[in-house]
């Protein structure tokens, strides 16, 4: 119990369960309607609904080892920064009418990619935030807030979408907005728990020069 009250009190936990939700949120509330939107709103043949998935899953193989090189090589803030915009560029594209001609696999292949990078950014970053002792109870308790994240998503949205009689869905600039600002969450959030870590590391190196020197620690 004591555990779990420090973890969650934390700063640096707290921004990391942020995190975590504001990674999945997006993801959630975007696929859940995705079937849906392609078919009625944009017109997508429904037989060929699984090419949009292969072809997702396919781009996310290709850059899998693309995307965490560049998180050890650029680090987490950059490669959030630049998923973000890739991601925001992919809703508004695929979701919000501003398609500039690019193919509807290519914008929902951007989707997939951008929305595992930053999964991805996520699972790097706050690893670093537990003690050892502390991972398995750190890892329950973020799956736990990311699982509850997921309900409320999917139940959200009901109540920011509708739909026509011939089955369009009503509603999608306002829904695609609210999914941008959680989207853009996701950066700043990076950079807040980069900076608290850091502070973390230079307590930790003086605490061990104090005990190296065999200096009382004041």
């Amino acid at each position: 119990i004591r555990l779990m009250g420090d973890l969650l009190t934390r700063p640096s936990c707290l921004v990391g369960y942020g995190l975590q939700m504001t990674g999945v949120v997006p993801l959630v509330a975007i696929t859940l309607i995705m079937a849906v939107f392609l078919v009625n709103n944009l017109g997508y043949p429904a037989k060929q609904l699984w090419l949009v998935y292969l072809v997702g899953g396919a781009a996310n193989l290709v850059f899998a080892r693309v995307i965490g090189r560049a998180i050890d090589r650029l680090g987490a803030g950059l490669v959030s920064i630049a998923s973000t915009i890739l991601l925001s560029a992919a809703i508004v594209f695929g979701y919000m009418g501003v398609n500039p001609g690019l193919p509807l696999l290519l914008i929902f292949s951007i989707f997939f990619v951008t929305s595992t990078a930053r999964l991805v950014v996520t699972q790097a970053i706050t690893m670093r935030i537990p003690k050892a002792e502390e991972r398995a109870g750190f890892q329950s308790l973020g799956q736990s807030i990311q699982s509850i994240s997921m309900g409320a998503s999917g139940m959200a949205i009901p109540f920011l979408l509708g739909s026509t009689d011939d089955g369009k869905l009503t509603g999608i600039n306002r829904f695609a907005i609210g999914v941008l600002v959680v989207t853009w969450m996701f950066p700043f959030l990076i950079y807040w728990l980069e900076h608290l870590l850091a502070q973390n590391d230079r307590v930790g190196a003086a605490a061990t020069l104090l005990v190296e020197q065999e200096l009382p620690a004041e």
